[in-house]
């Protein structure tokens, strides 16, 4: 494919899946890390080794070596904290989390985020944040065009111990308690608070069990049918909303959309729903928007990531503004030279401004870097090339 390889971030929504399939699992016994300590290792250098072998792990998929990197049990202890319960209530959550939330639930979750499709795990950088201080990151690129950005927390362990995800703008300790909540103590206040203190019939406590039910069982459609059945005032919680983002992007692009519409009109202005409406924005041609959300995840997630100049690259291209379209991919080239999307973008962006000589060097220059294959045939396939294969150009350069 020639062209907009990754025309938009179409972000996973992951990070309550994790929930969900933590609390799906058996018990497993806790993995002892074998994780060593390297003399004169900085808490950055540690991060970064930690991030990059973990990562590797996946890729691989590697279950074994991956799960080694996880700390379930601080996990626990701190989805438990945040948690408003009684000292033998929290013994009492503990144990029955311990008994779900296993290394091999948190390994499958990631590599199971898009199981049709090939999927990479990539460390990139360490990255300071107000809230949470210097990071690791990993960015999961997904092969079909789409990224998410996952900040990993180390502890004294040398161990991973919560994530913090870019399409949830959290983390999955606070996902997880905020989920739980409906494990714990009455479902039925814990859905009068989230209507502002109405009561809660007994049809509406059905459908909400069932809904989660049908979701554990793996079965979307029905945990979606359910959800849409939930009083008004619920469908505007941000909680349930998260929750049909992640049954609607198994099912088709029609109802993702509408869910992310949901987002946008009852939660649009909140900072942290900004990184994941940047799809919702891309799809409805509201380009400033997008290029707004794309700059804002960028000071986030830093200014040289080349997924994110990527997508400017293409935002500015869809506003007609090919120069900047074109520096922008130059950027995302320069920052990660082995991030094709970069590329395949400034391949696109030469051959509409007619620029075949410019064309013709980055498409040999994709052939070098990418071993693609590129031929005077398979560029011959591409309607878009028609006038490129009639240039001097292209016929100097494949002829």
């Amino acid at each position: 494919m020639m062209y907009f390889k990754n025309a938009s971030l179409r972000l996973r929504s992951i990070g309550l899946a994790l929930f969900f399939a933590v609390m799906s699992f058996s018990q497993n016994a806790y993995a002892e890390s074998e994780l060593a300590s390297i003399l004169e290792e900085t808490p950055v250098e540690l991060g970064e080794r930690i991030a990059s072998e973990f990562a590797n792990a996946l890729n691989s998929g590697d279950i074994e070596r991956a799960k080694q990197y996880l700390d379930v049990n601080s996990l626990a202890k701190l989805v438990t904290e945040e948690l408003d319960l009684t000292p033998a209530m929290k013994t009492g959550f503990m144990k029955g989390f311990l008994q779900s939330a296993t290394p091999e639930s948190l390994v499958n979750s990631f590599l199971n985020i898009s199981p049709n499709e090939v999927t990479y795990y990539n460390f990139k950088r360490t990255i300071e944040t107000e809230e949470f201080g210097a990071r690791p990151l990993i960015r999961i690129d997904f092969e079909e065009g789409g990224h998410e950005f996952v900040l990993l927390f180390i502890n004294e362990n040398q161990l991973i111990e919560d994530f913090y995800f870019g399409s949830k703008a959290n983390l999955t300790s606070r996902i997880s308690a905020n989920a739980a909540r409906m494990f714990v103590g009455s479902k039925r206040s814990f859905l009068a608070r989230m209507m502002s203190g109405d009561s809660v019939d007994n049809q509406v406590l059905e459908n909400f069990q069932k809904m989660i039910a049908h979701h554990r069982e793996g079965d979307p459609e029905k945990a979606y049918e359910s959800l849409n059945k939930l009083p008004e005032e619920l469908l505007k919680s941000r909680f349930v909303i998260d929750m049909g983002i992640v049954f609607a992007q198994q099912l088709n692009d029609t109802e993702y959309m509408k869910q992310l519409s949901n987002l946008n009109k009852y939660h649009g202005d909140n900072e942290s729903t900004a990184f994941m409406l940047i799809d919702y924005h891309f799809m409805n041609n509201d380009l400033d928007s997008a290029l707004r959300g794309a700059d804002m995840a960028m000071a986030f997630w830093g200014a040289n990531d080349a997924a994110l100049l990527n997508l400017k690259s293409t935002i500015y291209s869809l506003q007609n503004k090919l120069d900047k379209a074109i520096e922008m991919s130059k950027l995302a080239i320069k920052s990660e030279p082995e991030f094709d999307g970069g590329y395949w973008n400034l391949a696109t962006f030469y051959n509409l401004q007619g620029d075949f000589a410019s064309l013709t060097d980055i498409l040999q220059r994709i052939n070098l870097v990418f071993d693609a294959g590129i031929t005077s045939e398979t560029i011959a396939t591409v309607d878009e090339y028609q006038l490129y294969t009639e240039s001097e150009e292209f016929k100097n350069a494949w002829e």
